[in-house]
């Protein structure tokens, strides 16, 4: 969520404009405050912590990729 120059948030909303069909997952090491709908708005279909295991990773892209692009 946290990189120079700007935020996850930032990202998620550019990714967003330029490809509305491309979920974005955000991995940070940060505790996120933001709740479901507001991650949505901004553009991002889930969060993951760091640390992740490749595996989980895998597990959530798969998740995120089976809901479809309005989920």
């Amino acid at each position: 969520m946290t990189i120079p120059k700007l935020g996850g948030r930032q990202v998620a909303q550019e990714i967003e404009g330029l490809r509305t069909e491309l979920p974005v997952i955000a991995c940070t090491g940060y505790g996120d405050t933001l709740g479901q709908e507001e991650l949505l708005a901004a553009g991002i279909h889930m969060v993951v912590a760091k640390p992740v295991m490749v595996s989980d990773l895998a597990r959530q892209i798969r998740r995120v990729l089976a809901a479809g692009p309005d989920a």
